[in-house]
């Protein structure tokens, strides 16, 4: 009892391997995140609601993507803002792509994109916050086998463009929900070092959550809309099925 009369849950989300600048930069990173995903989201509704096609918002998206690379970070506050200007803009275009999948998923039955998104909330914070409170470095070994992975994947890709078969597709689907979760653990502490190490790029660190938060909610999405499908159609053929059984009485 005394060991249950000392516990508390604080002790939990206690980041002792971290300084308090660390985790203060961690705390920017999620904010950003934060208003990346605001702006994905208006862009999707952008999209759906002006029918915009998803070709050119992609590579607006990868434009955008390539030219926070491109330019370094910077502590000046003019560079800070352009730079989070692009991150705002990457993750408008972004949604603008994922707009015409999302307006899908509207005809099957919009409380899919609510579930979609809330799911890939709860997957990013149990595996975001289970790489800032273990052991540090203790998942930076995912780096290799995540890559592989990203490799078997492309491949599995490009074959089943021909194949075209399902049991492929379901791998794609489930792997790379599976895939894009660890890239959150590795992601995470990754940028936990590379801030102990003086990088406080703050916008760079939450483009590339927002990468993995992005791939988990559209797989996510897609994984919610095949099942509703395929229970719409089981229900059809029940429905089907008992009244064929009626009229032979």
């Amino acid at each position: 009892m005394s060991g249950l009369s000392q516990f508390d849950m604080a002790n939990i989300f206690k980041m002792n391997d971290y300084s308090s600048q660390t985790q203060n930069h961690l705390f920017q990173v999620y904010l950003s995140l934060m208003l990346c995903v605001l702006a994905a989201a208006c862009g999707a509704a952008t999209s759906m609601y002006f029918r915009v096609t998803s070709d050119m918002s992609m590579l607006g998206a990868l434009g955008a993507m390539g030219m926070l690379m491109w330019i370094s970070w910077d502590t000046r506050k003019e560079e800070v803002q352009r730079r989070m200007g692009l991150l705002c803009g990457f993750g408008f275009l972004e949604g603008l792509s994922i707009g015409p999948l999302a307006a899908l998923a509207v005809l099957i039955d919009p409380a899919l994109i609510v579930t979609a998104f809330l799911g890939t909330v709860a997957v990013f914070a149990c595996f975001s916050g289970a790489a800032v409170v273990a052991k540090r470095r203790s998942y930076l070994y995912l780096g290799g086998m995540l890559g592989s992975a990203v490799s078997l994947m492309l491949l599995l890709g490009l074959a089943n463009m021909f194949l075209r078969s399902d049991s492929f597709l379901l791998v794609q689907l489930y792997g790379g929900l599976l895939l894009f979760s660890g890239y959150v653990i590795f992601d995470t502490q990754v940028i936990l070092e590379r801030a102990e190490s003086g990088s406080k790029d703050v916008v760079g660190h939450a483009a590339t959550l927002f990468v993995d938060f992005v791939a988990i909610f559209v797989r996510l999405l897609i994984i919610l809309m095949r099942n509703s499908n395929s229970n719409r159609n089981r229900d059809r053929n029940g429905k089907t099925r008992r009244d064929r059984d009626r009229s032979e009485f």
